[in-house]
């Protein structure tokens, strides 16, 4: 599932020595002492990404692991807290009033739930620009 390989673990090794390097400035920019650990490990994920990837190989999966499942995580979370503090009470006011958007209402004397589509006309021109 997780994919390893060299290019992958070199842009891992890439992209935390870049955000490492950035920390590391901060650090110094409010002159704390911690500038050169962050300065470290900018140059170990840098020499590592870079040359020897087998050494960042675990950390990397270690990482994705982590990542995949803060991923899972956060879907189920974003997705709960949006479908019902924001469907769900949209939901309740449209059946409060009334509203069928998606014709679901049940009709005991209609014949048939089929909606009548009219006719478009064949145009050229509406073929052109889809978008």
């Amino acid at each position: 599932m997780i994919n390893a390989s060299p290019q992958e673990v070199r842009k891992f090794g890439i992209t935390f020595a870049i955000l490492t390097a950035l920390i590391a400035g901060y650090a110094i920019y409010r002159e704390s002492d911690l500038w050169m650990w962050f300065t470290g490990g900018s140059a170990f994920f840098l020499v590592t990404g870079l040359f020897i990837r087998p050494v960042l190989k675990p950390l990397f999966i270690g990482w994705m692991t982590f990542a995949h499942a803060l991923a899972w995580f956060n879907t189920r979370l974003i997705m709960g807290v949006s479908f019902f503090v924001l469907f769900t009470p949209i939901g309740l006011v449209m059946r409060l009033f009334g509203k069928d958007f998606l014709n679901v209402r049940i009709e005991k004397e209609s014949p048939s739930y089929w909606s009548r589509r009219t006719p478009e006309t064949l145009e050229l021109k509406r073929y052109e620009q889809l978008f």
